[in-house]
């Protein structure tokens, strides 16, 4: 993760430290916070010095960073030059390692995220992680959530002039509300939120604690940024940084200790999803094909890769509901790979009931 658009004063190299308010009346600019000075990258020298850093890393072996606010390295944010600077930090980067692997942490729409595409691999996709988060608070709209996320898609394509992308896809990351805060401790709803991100294609993220269901929420961001729980009892290991205000075993949260002895746990139902998406090149690379439903709490669709399909579907609802699995993945052409229920009966016509808070997954043969 690097950080590289500001310091902090209390860093023996920050300016901050000279108190220019106190000897010249001026201030330096600080977008963020008045404790983090923002470098100047309008110097060459800031530029050279930060490209110098970045292959250090990469001759240490490091593969790619997470480029965190990259959209403020010039104030106020200037479009063209920041696209500029990473085409330059890219250039210098490739010389050391020509599969360096650059992630920008753009928070914006995606029509004004896709440009940075130009120079860096892949993007956070802010938009999508928000929409999951609403179908789900609404048990609703999968279908629009489908559509919207193709249309992100397309979009980063056409504004980046590239073939394909590898999308970055998340629920929350360390500024943002918590999800099982969000979610309000809702068990089942937490579920359906790591169920979706990850059956969709692209490159998922998970921030720390949300395989646990950590809670955390505003105004301070650092009690969305509380010590993970590891267990119930005072175990080597456990971070005491922070007085927790959420993440406490009184609020509700079970630690990693707990949730790793239930099978049905948040934790265990993260660790069966990855399993199942590290043994699939269709659920990490597949292109996506919604299926449109008029029922606004399902979400259904197929990906496809090199000739192979599967077939997921996600009832979003507490309802259960009657889906119709596609002709080819019935009967003898079609097994099911993941299912959170035990009922796992396809009729002969393709009719199958899918329980509230519920998904599936179907491999055709």
């Amino acid at each position: 993760d690097r950080v590289t658009s500001k310091l902090s004063t209390t860093h023996d190299e920050s300016l901050g430290n000279l108190k220019p308010e106190l000897i010249t009346k001026n201030t330096y600019y600080a977008f963020f916070d008045p404790r983090m000075p923002d470098l100047n990258y309008d110097c060459e020298n800031v530029q050279d010095e930060m490209c110098c850093i970045g292959r250090k890393w990469l001759e240490l072996g490091v593969d790619g960073f997470r480029l965190d606010a990259a959209k403020y390295f010039y104030k106020p944010p200037r479009l063209k030059a920041n696209i500029a600077w990473w085409a330059k930090f890219r250039n210098e980067m490739s010389r050391i390692n020509p599969s360096v692997y650059l992630i920008g942490e753009v928070w914006d729409l995606s029509a004004r995220i896709a440009p940075y595409l130009h120079s860096l691999d892949s993007m956070f996709n802010f938009e999508l992680a928000d929409i999951i988060i609403s179908c789900i608070v609404c048990e609703g709209n999968g279908s629009l959530m489908l559509k919207s996320y193709m249309r992100i898609l397309n979009t980063y394509i056409k504004e980046s002039d590239r073939n394909e992308v590898i999308d970055v896809i998340f629920l929350s990351n360390h500024d943002q509300n918590r999800v099982m805060s969000v979610f309000n401790n809702d068990l089942s709803k937490a579920k359906m939120a790591a169920a979706l991100l990850l059956t969709l294609p692209g490159l998922p993220f998970i921030y720390y604690g949300e395989e646990i269901g950590m809670l955390g929420m505003k105004p301070h961001d650092k009690y969305r940024r509380e010590p993970f729980l590891w267990s119930s009892t005072n175990c080597p290991g456990q971070t005491t940084w922070l007085e927790p205000r959420y993440t406490k075993i009184s609020n509700g949260c079970i630690p990693l200790d707990k949730q790793l002895e239930d099978s049905n746990s948040l934790f265990n139902h993260y660790k069966k999803l990855i399993h199942i998406r590290c043994q699939s090149d269709i659920l990490c690379f597949g292109l996506l094909r919604p299926i449109i439903t008029k029922i606004r709490c399902l979400c259904l669709f197929e990906q496809e890769y090199n000739n192979k399909f599967i077939f997921i579907a996600h009832n979003l609802g507490s309802r259960k509901q009657r889906i119709t699995i596609p002709e080819n993945y019935r009967q003898n052409k079609g097994k099911i790979i993941f299912s959170t229920q035990n009922e796992n009966q396809i009729m002969n016509n393709g009719e199958f009931n899918l329980n509230g808070y519920s998904s599936i997954i179907v491999e055709s043969d």
